[in-house]
């Protein structure tokens, strides 16, 4: 590693986002979900993995599973899960991926937002009702000119706190 530490891809970023909320609430809950199932399965859930192994507090603390990570002192009320919806799944169906979601500290991530449904936000935005602290969190590439990613990055932005994540070398040598 170098002496500066340079994310270069959001995934890496929503991984470091949910561990940091894993472990410092509560009985957290966290519902992940992305444009699809695999794009989950293969990219931030691996990110999850690949954070835990490198890390022998969250080994010690948490538990990996195929579809949810869970706090080994309390599984039941402290956890991270993977949640999708089938590809044949009307706005209803991709909305109620979500549903049920209600704790204390509850976090919620769309992960390649750009593509996500707008059924998916308008079920996150009604979860943070009963909940102490509560995020949604969304990652992605500005693939759409429509949507919750591209409402947040432009005419919602004010609602939002954007970072935007490059790994285009000329930006970030401009950056230093």
């Amino acid at each position: 590693l170098t002496e500066d530490l340079i994310v270069t891809h959001n995934t890496c970023l929503l991984a470091w986002i949910c561990w940091n909320f894993l472990v410092t609430r509560p009985h957290p809950r966290i519902a992940a979900t992305a444009i699809s199932g695999e794009n989950l399965r293969d990219n931030l859930w691996t990110e999850m993995a690949t954070w835990l192994h490198k890390s022998p507090l969250l080994q010690h603390a948490f538990e990996w599973q195929a579809e949810r990570i869970v706090c080994k002192e309390s599984p039941q009320t402290w956890w991270m899960s993977a949640r999708r919806w089938s590809k044949s799944a009307n706005a209803e169906q991709q909305g109620n991926t979500l549903a049920g979601l209600h704790a204390p500290y509850v976090m919620i991530v769309l992960d390649e937002s750009g593509g996500i449904p707008d059924a998916v936000m308008a079920n996150a935005e009604g979860i943070g009702s009963s909940a102490i602290e509560w995020h949604i969190v969304q990652a992605g590439n500005p693939t759409h000119l429509e949507g919750p990613l591209y409402r947040a990055c432009t005419s919602e932005r004010d609602l939002w706190y954007v970072k935007e994540i490059t790994a285009d070398p000329v930006a970030l040598a401009s950056s230093r």
